[in-house]
């Protein structure tokens, strides 16, 4: 056994733990004395009690009581963990220690001192085939160990000569209180201290998270506003579904006239809508029948009837870059005089987003794309059906097609379209 110093402090260190038997101190002392009686050759000459455990060591000269050193650990350590670290003896030796901890106790062979790194390992070795650890701890310098061991050393059972004289019971009552005063002062003191400590530090890091999520949120404001364009089916593909399953509906069904056609990309499922006329000689009882699917009559104009038919759209497009203002409306105007149509456009107010939950003063983002309703309407047959009109729409990075409607007297195309603020 070897006295060692950390942090200015002495400790025994490497002893030889056991299981101890018997409920009363005088039942427990003679089961010491009788392990030491056992295994007189090892020369023991002093102990420590720690709960259901005592170890015995043998220290040089004038046993002045120093805590265990696994003692002072124990606590404030993992249930089940091994370590190898590199200690200062009290006479500035140096000496590598090997302790093993298991379920909350050392093992027996699990607090020894070697004068050697390799006789260290080799011992090492032998304890890490003996059982599962969860957690190994390796130093090479008495500074690593100190530092591994900062704010886990705590104050702990100490050595015990194996010759010492009973004290009377009334001198170790008194002895008993004085030093729970004192240990009950010092405690409160240290909680308070650890409290206060905490909470400075907590102080600091929520500081810090506040200052850290403001500046996330400065320079991440797209995050409160939607790209609703990303979510919309692309423009090519629109073109590949609706065109052609409307322009495939015969204008007579069953003696009824189609009405209208609409490819309503809006609802979710999208939804291709035909609404029918009641002409002379057309059965009520006979209704149009439009992919199989029977039309139903309409219940205040019974002249009409009604027919959907959902559509499969895939909602995604190809990443682009959104236009600016002025590029899109350009383009949209060319489009729009290129097809001979008639076009509307609703600019929106330019959205605002107010975050309170942040550390200082509200922060207030601006959208940083504008949105715009628009209304392509008197389309020629001849630009729907070469899809022109659609493939020049589809250059527009942020158009949404939300309807394509057929009617007699033309076709109409409504959507939203995105730019840059």
């Amino acid at each position: 056994m070897h006295s060692v110093k950390l942090n200015g402090k002495t400790y025994a260190a490497g002893l030889w733990w056991q299981v101890l038997k018997g409920s009363k101190r005088r039942d427990q002392l003679e089961h010491i004395r009788n392990q030491v009686a056992e295994f007189k050759d090892e020369n023991f000459n002093c102990y420590v009690i720690r709960k259901s455990q005592f170890g015995l060591g043998n220290l040089k000269g004038k046993i002045k009581s120093p805590p265990s050193l696994v003692c002072a650990l124990i606590d404030r350590t993992q249930d089940t963990w091994l370590g190898r670290f590199l200690l200062e003896e009290t006479g500035g030796k140096l000496v590598w220690w090997v302790c093993a901890i298991k379920d909350g106790k050392p093992l027996a062979e699990g607090d020894a001192i070697f004068e050697s790194q390799s006789e260290a390992d080799k011992h090492l070795n032998k304890l890490r085939v003996i059982s599962k650890w969860e957690n190994e701890i390796l130093t090479e310098t008495v500074a690593e160990t100190e530092e591994q061991f900062k704010g886990l050393l705590k104050s702990a059972q100490r050595l015990h000569s194996l010759e010492e004289k009973s004290i009377p019971s009334s001198v170790r009552l008194i002895i008993i209180l004085l030093i729970c005063a004192g240990c009950y002062m010092a405690y409160t003191r240290y909680e308070a201290h650890k409290l206060a400590e905490f909470n400075r530090k907590q102080q600091q890091i929520n500081a810090q998270n506040a200052q850290n999520r403001r500046k996330q949120l400065e320079n991440s404001p797209e995050q409160f506003f939607p790209k609703v364009w990303e979510k919309a089916p692309d423009v090519a593909h629109v073109a590949a579904l609706c065109v052609p399953a409307m322009q495939g509906l015969p204008l007579y069904n069953r003696g009824w006239a189609l009405l209208s056609s609409t490819c309503d990309l809006a609802s979710v499922p999208a939804q291709l809508k035909t609404e029918w006329n009641h002409k002379s000689g057309a059965r009520f009882d006979a209704l149009p029948v439009v992919f199989e699917e029977a039309a139903i009559l309409d219940p205040v104009t019974p002249t009409r009837a009604f027919s959907t038919h959902a559509l499969y759209v895939k909602r995604e497009r190809p990443a682009k870059n959104l236009l600016t203002k002025e590029e899109a409306v350009g383009k949209l105007y060319q489009l729009t005089s290129a097809a001979q149509a008639h076009i509307s456009v609703v600019w929106s107010p330019v959205k605002t987003h107010k975050e309170s939950d942040v550390i200082g003063s509200p922060l207030v983002f601006t959208s940083p794309w504008l949105h715009s309703k628009w209304t392509l309407s008197a389309i020629p047959s001849a630009a729907i059906i070469d899809q022109s009109l659609l493939t020049s729409l589809g250059e527009l990075s942020g158009i949404v097609i939300a309807q394509i409607t057929y009617l007699p007297q033309g076709w109409t195309i409504t959507g939203e379209l995105y730019v840059q603020n």
